[in-house]
């Protein structure tokens, strides 16, 4: 995937740390800080059921995200950009009259525009493209 390694080598380091298990709402999950070169960072989740296990008598430890996995949820919620907030909303089934919702779609809003100060436009369509079916 020639756009990801791209990014990974020159022009946007991806660094992926530990943070913990957690519970978001009602959701128990395990948190990761992820940050692009030094400058942009955030968290990132994934559900209990991604681990590894080197050993079949150790304890399963979390599986770390690959950058591909990260990029495509980045894209994803940065597609929010391209509609309006009342389509947002009944494209994900959230209510056009809820803050939650709202605050959502701001955040997805925000991550749109981080991708394309860090990335650049083309950059975010190519990676688009290339993950459209990961």
């Amino acid at each position: 995937m020639e756009t990801i390694q791209q990014i990974e080598t020159a022009a946007l380091p991806i660094k992926v740390e530990y943070v913990g298990r957690t519970k978001r709402e009602d959701w128990e999950c395990f948190e990761w800080r992820v940050t692009f070169a030094k400058q942009w960072s955030l968290a990132y989740y994934t559900g209990l059921g991604h681990v590894e296990t080197q050993h079949k008598y150790k304890v399963p430890k979390p599986a770390k995200p690959t950058n591909d996995d990260i990029l495509h949820s980045l894209i994803l919620d940065a597609s929010a950009a391209e509609e309006n907030f009342s389509d947002w909303c009944a494209n994900y089934g959230y209510s056009d009259d809820s803050m939650k919702a709202f605050s959502t779609y701001k955040a997805c809003l925000e991550t749109a525009t981080h991708l394309r100060k860090y990335l650049g436009r083309e950059m975010v369509a190519a990676l688009t493209e290339q993950l459209r079916d990961h």
